[in-house]
């Protein structure tokens, strides 16, 4: 939303920073760039764990299986 639609048709590379011990908390970096190189910048996020859902592996008779949710709890556009 921040970015517009433009935002769909950019490169983008992301990587992890820092992971909580547990696992259900992370600190990540996204750098993004116009295919022209006009526009370009970096956006850090904290992505947390918010719960779980039930759902199938495959459609068909698999049984379900529990999937863990997030969010992301902090997005900041970075220098």
């Amino acid at each position: 939303m921040r970015e517009g639609w433009a935002w769909t048709g950019y490169r983008k590379a992301g990587r992890t920073l820092e992971v909580d011990e547990e696992g259900d908390r992370a600190e990540v970096r996204i750098e993004y760039a116009s295919p022209d190189g006009g526009t370009s910048g970096v956006y850090e996020a904290t992505v947390e764990r918010s719960g779980s859902v039930m759902t199938l592996a495959n459609s068909g008779a698999d049984p379900l299986n529990e999937a863990k949710q997030y969010r992301v709890s902090r997005l900041e556009k970075v220098s």
